[in-house]
Parts: structure tokens; sequence; C-alpha cells
């Protein structure tokens, strides 16, 4: 099985950079513009400098964002910013936050994972992956040599025996404690005893993983191992380039999830016509047309659709869209055996059943023709967890429709891995995100 190790994490002095509120982020990927410009003046040490630096027009090779991280992380670590921990750990985190009116709670850890040649057989990936965000994290990783944000990963665990190693030091008081400009609470303890540590590496080994947020900077690991075992003639598998820093929680037990989804933007197609997609699109589903006033009337109407989608989305495929001139429609699939006729693939009917699949096999691949190749090259295809983004997108003509999804359910995830297959790119999101900034995996 999958092995971890205990991490000598390199984390912010907190006597030198003041509340470690004011130097952590969230993760690279879901930080818009305007937020990345409040963190670089939030404080001059905040790690959106290392994750997500600023691209400047006269960047060169030489003088670039990612240059400029590596130049960051190692000044920041000559001048105690930065510093490594004396001994391994294993560094306990819990998050807690209100979901839909609900106070929920999510406790894991974050360690090493080992990455190795079997083909990662016991790390199950759950998404594909998109080639731009690849491309950009191992260039960071290249520069930095080091993890700067944890793989989320899950394993199932139903007697939580994996947690209760760790009770007793949690019982502690612990190492950071801060609240986020959400108003979410994160907490962590660095847990150096070595018997809570060999218990809960021991007992991992009767668990895979599955990735549930990270699947770029999993397969960057990945990457980046190859190349310096390639470029490392003495290479020994001990290298702490065999190693990325990962969190990993409990999917039974007390911890809590809260997924949303994943909606889509369609841009930029050539051949696009408003009236003849309506019309495609009733071959397939019962459409149901809204059309809005503006104002108050306008999100009432857009709730009663959300709401509709996800109640009839329990017994069947449903969608919603936002084609423009305040009209909506919800869709609902006629006939599962739709997708067979369409989807001529192998694939199981767990991935071909859900929602996701329904529709990029049936409105995104089908009915617009959007290319694989173009969806992993984000050339048609943008993504967003915010309703009100697609809808302003589309009427500001950034793009030429939006389509909304319900959750998928962790369930559902895990049947699509148990059967060795992936969901398309951004299928999940699960809230809230690890917050980067607590301990950093260094690969030299």
């Amino acid at each position: 099985m999958g092995i971890i190790k205990a991490l000598k994490g390199i984390r912010y002095n907190v006597a030198k950079v003041g509340k470690i509120e004011d130097v952590v982020a969230p993760p690279y990927d879901v930080i818009p513009p305007e937020m990345q410009e409040e963190l670089y003046s939030r404080h001059p040490n905040n790690i959106i400098r290392l994750i997500l630096g600023k691209i400047d027009p006269s960047d060169t090779e030489d003088n670039n964002r990612y240059t400029r991280a590596s130049k960051d992380f190692n000044a920041w670590l000559d001048a105690g910013v930065m510093v490594e921990d004396d001994s391994e750990a294993l560094y306990v985190y819990r998050q807690e936050f209100t979901f839909k009116g609900r106070e929920m709670s999510r406790t894991g850890f974050i360690i090493g994972y080992r990455l190795d040649d079997s083909g990662q057989e016991n790390v199950k990936p759950h998404e594909n992956t998109l080639a731009k965000p690849k491309e950009d994290r191992l260039k960071l990783t290249r520069a930095c040599k080091a993890n700067f944000s944890p793989i989320f990963g899950l394993y199932d665990d139903e007697e939580d025996k994996i947690a209760s190693c760790y009770a007793g030091a949690i019982s502690n008081p612990p190492t950071l404690d801060f609240k986020d400009d959400k108003g979410e609470r994160h907490t962590m303890w660095a847990v150096t005893d070595r018997s809570v540590i060999d218990a809960v590496v021991e007992g991992m080994k009767a668990h895979k993983i599955m990735i549930a947020d990270g699947h770029h900077r999993f397969a960057t690991a990945v990457n980046y191992r190859n190349e310096m075992i390639a470029a490392n003639p003495n290479f020994t598998g001990e290298e702490p380039f065999n190693y990325v820093m990962m969190y990993l929680t409990n999917t039974s037990g007390p911890n809590e999830f809260a997924l949303f989804p994943t909606h889509r933007l369609v841009h930029n197609l050539a051949k696009y016509n408003k009236d003849a997609f309506k019309e495609n699109l009733t071959k397939y589903f019962d459409v149901e047309i809204f059309t809005a006033g503006g104002g108050d009337a306008e999100m009432t109407l857009r709730r009663n659709l959300m709401d509709k989608m996800q109640k009839e989305g329990k017994k069947t495929n449903t969608f919603g869209a936002y084609i423009g001139g305040r009209e909506y429609l919800k869709l609902r699939l006629k006939d599962l055996s739709i997708v067979d006729d369409i989807d001529q693939s192998d694939s199981s009917d767990a991935l071909k059943g859900l929602d996701i699949s329904v529709l990029h096999s049936i409105i995104i691949n089908h009915i617009l023709g959007v290319s694989a190749e173009n969806q992993s090259n984000q050339q048609n295809i943008a993504y967003t967890v915010k309703e009100d983004e697609a809808i302003k997108a589309v009427d500001e003509g950034k793009a030429q429709l939006a389509l909304f999804l319900n959750s998928t359910t962790v369930e559902d995830i895990e049947a699509v891995v148990e059967s060795g297959e992936k969901m398309p790119q951004k299928s999940t999101y699960f809230y809230p995100k690890l917050i980067t900034g607590l301990a950093i995996n260094r690969l030299v």
C-alpha cells in the first residue's frame, strides 16, 4: 500500500511576520486577480508571492514569476521569515466552517506521500487534468524545489482508527489557531511524538487514497520526480523529491464534507447559434424555459431554477443553462439510454450516469462539438463555482452560454474511482479549500 512519512516542514516564523492570517492564502487556482492584488498588499511576506506571482509584460526566461518566487522563498529562509522545524512532524489540521447554514468541521493531517514507479496504484485521481495548470505548476516546482500547497486526499476508515492515534496529541494547545477572511477557523497541531507518527504511518498501510483536490499538483509531483531521476545517476529513492506533501482525511467517522458543483462557461465557438442549440436540446431533454425580469424577480427565478434542478436531480439527470437575454433553461434527460447511444466508450455505468458525464457527452461533446483536446487546453470551456459569475460572463459577452450542475457526492466519486476511471476535468469542488502557508515541503 501507499507509503507516507512525517515531514520536517518549513513554516512561517510568527515572531517575524506577526499574525499568521496575514501571510496565508487560498490555493492558487481559486485566487482571482483582485484577491491577488489584495494579498500582495496585505503583507510583504504573504505566500501569494510564491504560489501565484504577478506576471510583468517585461518578463524574460531569466526574470519571471517563477524566478521571483524562488528568489523570495530563499530570501525569506535566509532572513528567518520561514524556518524549518527541528524534527519531523505530523501536522494535524482542522477546519471549522459554515455550509448552507450548518456548522461543520473536518480534521485530517499533512504528511509526505511517497511517489513510486508502480503507476501510483494506491493513489486514485478521480478527475482528468488540464494541460496549462500542469505546465505552470511544473515551472514553479523546478524554480523553487518545494511543495507550497498540500494535495487533498481522502481515505476510508470506518472505525476511525487513524484519527484515534493522534486524538490525545491534539488535546494539547494547538500550534496555530486563527480565522480567515470568511470567519472560518483553522487549527493546526505539529505532532512530533514518534509513537503517534509511527502508529499513523503503520495504520495508513491498510488504506488506499483518493485525490479530492490537487490533481494537477499530483501530476506535477510525478513529472518532477521523473525529471530528477533522469538527471540524477546516483538516484537512491530516498531523496526528498520522492515525496509530495499531502493532506489526508477520513471519509467515514465524524468528518463532514461540503461539495460545490463546478459550472461550465462555453466561449469562442465559431458555429454556435442560440436557436439551433435550443432546438437540439429538445431531442435529448425535456426543456423548460424561464424568462426573467430584472432585479429581485430574476434572483427569485434563478433560485427557483436551482431548487428545481436539485429536487429533480435526485431522480434523473437534470441541468440548468443560461443563454443570455435573461433566458434560463431547465434540462431534464428524457432517458438514460440516450447516453449509451451517444457515448460509445467502454466506460462503466457508474461513470456514464453521472451528471457531469451526461452533460459532457451529450451537450459539450455531441451538441456543441467541443473536442476533448480543446477541453483539455481550455480553449472553449471555462469553469466557475459561482452562479453570479457565470451569468455575468454571458451578459458581458465573455461566454456564449453557462451550464449549471448539481453537486456530485463523495459516494459517486468513490464509485467511479473504484471502477478505475476518471471523471471529466473540474468535476468537483470540495469546500472549504485547504489554506496555503501552514507548512512547506522542500524537495532538496
